[in-house]
């Protein structure tokens, strides 16, 4: 029998932002390969507000052998700290293959979109 797949996401929100689409997209691909998906949204590190900062542990339980791999929201997740900081943060799961979305992390597969290049062909 072969082990179905188990995959986390962290994300900073999925209420109301557009990060919602990107979960349900995820989701849905999840269903459609048969894996699981298991969501951490453990908002912004190091953001001001008190209740936000509450949220932060939810990270601490990603374990290894536990997941096939992470696909990682870094460019929400890191909006309140440096970019070495938050490659400090990723060193707990080094043992896990993981995909980083809009900050390029060395040794990671990272989707990058261009906002740039992409609103000069718009106009």
């Amino acid at each position: 029998m072969k082990k179905r797949k188990t995959i986390g996401l962290l994300i900073n929100d999925i209420d109301g932002s557009y990060q919602t689409y990107i979960w349900l997209m995820l989701k849905q691909a999840a269903e459609e390969l048969d894996c699981n998906l298991m969501v951490f949204e453990g908002r912004s590190l190091k953001h001001d507000d008190f209740a936000e900062k509450q949220h932060h542990i939810i990270y601490n339980f990603i374990e290894k052998g536990r997941f096939d791999g992470l696909i990682i929201t870094s460019s929400s997740i890191s909006t309140y700290i440096s970019y070495d900081e938050f490659l400090q943060f990723l060193k707990k799961y080094k043992d896990i293959p993981f995909v980083s979305m809009g900050v390029a992390i060395p040794g990671a597969l990272s989707v990058i979109c261009d906002t740039k290049a992409g609103m000069k062909e718009l106009i």
